[in-house]
């Protein structure tokens, strides 16, 4: 008999364990007959699979796991038109829930660290001989810790445009849990300057980046006031409210 997850296993583990898994796999058919190119916001409460979802999103379009056979049996794979999306595209795949702090300063590290742990996953772009002067300076900016408000506003973007140019593919963004340390921050003094460092970061990565193929993030909110997606007209936001 198969075990049924409690623990919060990615869909990778899941798969890998043979554990029972509530096939959701139709999110990946639903969002790329909708915008293929596009850029989604899908907020949940917590403890709604928001963040299995997402690993669901990086087994099937990262190309680091080519020739897995995750999906074989799932609702997905009735559809072979959707096959050459699979595992076809880089992956940054960014999880912000340890950036949750209601000083500002604090949120700066935590942020840098999560980018630094995104980029760690794919360790052959931190010495490639393709990088710019600028970008060894962000990355070694970033690895030490010293990255500041600018460089970590542009970091996403960059890392998105040297993994395009390292693999000759667009590529798909994931975050995940995005807005922990706006609702951290809510009511201090903080809250403002962590907004629109947030909102210049998750900007500059998801508008008007020739480099993206497509975006999917996940929070628990949509910010409303003060809108951190004001801007941005190309985001498609879903949300299910209990």
């Amino acid at each position: 008999m198969r075990q049924i997850d409690a623990g919060g296993l990615s869909f990778r583990e899941n798969r890998r364990r043979n554990k029972y898994y509530v096939d959701k796999t139709l999110l990946i058919k639903d969002i790329l007959e909708s915008d293929d190119s596009g850029v989604f916001l899908f907020t949940r409460p917590r403890r709604f699979g928001k963040t299995t979802n997402l690993t669901m999103m990086d087994a099937f379009f990262n190309i680091d796991y080519k020739g897995n056979d995750w999906f074989d049996g799932l609702a997905i794979s009735r559809y072979p038109e959707y096959d050459g999306y699979k595992n076809a595209f880089p992956v940054i795949n960014l999880n912000m829930k340890d950036t949750k702090s209601p000083d500002y300063e604090n949120f700066m590290n935590a942020l840098g660290g999560a980018i630094v742990d995104a980029l760690k996953k794919h360790p052959y772009l931190i010495d490639s001989p393709i990088l710019m002067k600028d970008e060894k300076i962000l990355i070694d900016a970033l690895l030490t810790g010293n990255a500041d408000r600018d460089q970590l506003k542009t970091s996403l973007r960059k890392i998105s445009e040297i993994l395009e140019r390292h693999h000759g593919k667009k590529v798909v963004i994931l975050i995940d849990e995005y807005d922990t340390a706006v609702s951290d921050s809510f009511g201090e003094e903080s809250h403002r300057p962590i907004m629109d460092l947030l909102g210049g970061f998750i900007g500059a990565a998801v508008k008007n980046n020739d480099s993206l193929q497509m975006a999917y993030i996940t929070g628990v909110m949509q910010i409303a006031e003060e809108s951190l997606f004001s801007d941005l007209d190309n985001v498609k936001v879903e949300i299910v409210e209990i």
